[in-house]
């Protein structure tokens, strides 16, 4: 075979560049420094103001000081802030398997509302040649429960985190979690305290339709009540226009008490506020008046004991010097004298205490007359939220009673109901919120250099397979195939995933939180998010760095709110629930937050620096110039010909392919 023109020519100005050039200046000969660290938290979970986690490893190899180290910190459980089971992981304690750890075992004060069991954990370290490698993992992912329901959960987990001298540094990592299921969307709304069967059947229908899960059983059962109300609709209707004008009516009133509820809270915390200023009003009026008190006491020791030696000689208080007898004057005189004196002297400060006692009383007087003014505010909120309060309890009560008789209307037809009811629950107790067959994740983060193009941050691969919100196949409804590449699964095609999620759960939030009857009824829409992802590269401080993000899943159930109508018997115990509302008469959840697969990489590098030699004209020793080495190989003239040589050769052959060819 024969070589290429073309690629002779390449190949000779690679040479040209190669030879041709100047030598470079003389550079301090570096190793080659890096480091790589990896994160992963396979599980966290947050409810009831408790936050756990479950199989979190922080891998790290680096290479950056005179010694390389390689160090993997494995916690098995984290609850409300304390790690239980934690141990760091060195070469000399090479492999490490860290069991399992529950919160019965440790945090038995959160049963009932989370149950976390984390998976065994495995590590690895090593530094073997001064470069480190950290390998961790698990084949599970451990147990969970929240809010008393069991989520079906499994998996595994491979990451490791290296540097090496002449590679550069890399973090890598698989998550393949198979199988989730959360609780069906019957159990969670129970857990949280509600009775689907106090709902009216037609919001529950409406739901189904509107999510697209009616079924057989269902329809079957709705045919079966329509015929069985035929005779009867008419008084059903009537009976529910009734009901809906009393729920309309509630739910306007009831809308009244939002702004005085408001208002009331900013009154009181202004009553608070001017209250406690009247304490340190308080105390400056009684120093004030313990000042004056001290100004006078001379006075008053004087005017004493005037008044005792006056009593002594049979005379009251405060007789004047000229009524005392001639012969007792002048013994007496001094006393007389010494008030005058006391007076004198004490007449300043009396003064300017009098005046600081009269300041104090005026301002504890006007900051008296500022709290008696949010008091007042105060009472009067309070007054009218008492009003509304007792127009909403006789809405509710007309309400009740516009219910009572529809009920009365439909008890002839209960055992359709009932059927209809039975079929409807059956639905929504077999489907999940959200549930998928499996999801993988392949992440790198490598750098190979501090230059440009030398960091590679990405998601590498990785598949969802199966994933369900609500009962939909939302992979086959936006991509008409139930399984996707992750690599496929950006830009558009993600946002119309999420959009597609985001409508299910709105739908969900929609229907059961506009039931006429029952205005105070609140369930927002539950909140997902698949693969969020971030990446990043640079060159930073002389070093490559590539940076990976990655967060599985997360579902988030925000805050719920049920009136006690709708509740199920003994709602106010459950552990999802944080009490009774008294004012509104609502049941209030806490929310609920799940986050899978969260996982962060991070890798820096810059390879070794070997010393080169100077620049300058070679063999000149130029002064000013690093030395410089002897010129050698062939001149640029020389290297120059050669490539015009190729050029030429390229171009001659090229002619006699196409006269050959004509």
């Amino acid at each position: 075979m024969r070589p290429s023109p073309l690629l002779s020519a390449a190949a000779a100005a690679a040479l040209l560049a190669a030879v041709a050039g100047p030598a470079t200046a003389a550079t301090t000969s570096a190793p080659a420094k890096g480091v790589a660290s990896s994160s992963v938290t396979l599980l966290s979970v947050a409810a009831g103001g408790h936050t756990v986690s479950a199989g979190t490893l922080e891998l790290l190899s680096d290479m950056l000081g005179a010694e390389a180290v390689a160090r993997i910190l494995l916690t098995p459980l984290t609850a409300d802030g304390t790690a239980y089971g934690q141990q760091t992981v060195t070469p000399a304690q090479s492999p490490v398997s860290a069991p399992a750890v529950s919160t019965g075992a440790v945090a038995p004060a959160l049963d009932g509302l989370l149950g976390v069991t984390s998976p065994v954990l495995e590590a690895e370290a090593d530094a073997t040649n001064g470069e480190p490698s950290t390998l961790a993992g698990a084949t599970s992912f451990g147990g969970l429960t929240v809010i008393g329901l069991p989520v079906t959960l499994d998996g595994a987990l491979d990451t490791a985190s290296s540097v090496s001298k002449t590679a550069g540094a890399t973090s890598e990592k698989i998550v393949s979690v198979e199988g989730l299921a959360l609780p069906s969307v019957a159990d969670l709304l129970g857990a949280l305290g509600l009775d689907l069967s106090a709902l009216p059947i037609e919001v529950l229908t409406e739901l189904l339709d509107e999510l697209g899960l009616v079924n057989t059983a269902v329809d079957t059962a709705q045919a079966a009540l329509d015929q069985a109300t035929a005779a009867i609709q008419a008084q059903i209707d009537a009976a529910q226009a009734q009901v809906d004008a009393a729920a309309a009516a509630l739910a306007a009133e009831t809308a009244k008490l939002a702004g005085p509820q408001s208002q009331l809270a900013a009154a009181e915390a202004d009553l608070a506020t001017r209250t406690a200023a009247l304490a340190p009003l308080q105390a400056a009026l009684a120093s004030a008046q313990q000042q004056l008190t001290a100004a006078n006491q001379p006075v008053v020791d004087a005017t004493n004991a005037l008044n005792a030696a006056l009593a002594a000689i049979g005379l009251p208080a405060g007789t004047p010097l000229s009524s005392v007898p001639l012969l007792q004057q002048a013994a007496i005189a001094p006393l007389y004298a010494a008030v005058t004196a006391a007076q004198t002297a004490a007449a300043a400060s009396i003064t300017a205490a009098t005046a600081a006692v009269t300041q104090a009383t005026s301002d504890l007087a006007a900051a008296q007359s500022l709290v008696d003014a949010a008091q007042a505010a105060v009472t009067l909120l309070r007054n009218t939220i008492a009003t509304i309060q007792t127009a909403i309890d006789g809405l509710q009560a007309t309400l009740d009673a516009a219910l009572a008789a529809l009920n009365a209307i439909l008890d002839g037809v209960q055992a359709e109901i009932d059927a209809l009811l039975g079929a409807v629950t059956a639905v929504l107790d077999g489907t999940p919120l959200v549930s998928f067959d499996s999801l993988t994740v392949l992440t790198e983060a490598t750098t190979t250099s501090n230059t440009e193009g030398g960091q590679t941050a990405r998601i590498v691969g990785g598949e969802i397979v199966g994933l369900e919100v609500l009962g939909t196949d939302v992979l086959s409804n936006v991509l008409g195939t139930s399984s996707v590449d992750l690599l496929d699964l950006v830009g558009g095609t993600l946002d119309q995933v999420n959009g597609l999620i985001a409508d299910l759960t709105g739908t969900l939030s929609s229907v059961l939180s506009t039931v006429p009857a029952f205005p105070t009824l609140s369930i927002p829409a539950p909140e997902v998010g698949v693969l969020t992802t971030s990446s990043s590269t640079s060159i930073t401080d002389g070093f490559g760095v590539a940076s990976t993000a990655v967060k599985g899943l997360s579902i988030t159930l925000p805050s719920v709110s049920i009136p006690t109508a709708l509740a199920l018997p003994g709602a106010a115990d459950l552990p999802a629930l944080d009490g009774i509302t008294q004012v509104a008469g609502l049941l209030t959840s806490a929310p609920v937050r799940i986050d899978l697969a969260t996982l962060a990489a991070q890798s820096r590098f810059a390879p070794a620096v070997v010393a080169a030699p100077g620049t300058g004209t070679p063999g000149t020793g130029t002064p000013g110039t690093a030395p410089q080495l002897p010129q050698t190989g062939m001149t640029q003239g020389l290297a120059a010909l050669g490539v015009a040589l190729m050029v030429a050769a390229a171009v001659a052959h090229r002619r006699r392919v196409e006269l050959d060819a004509a």
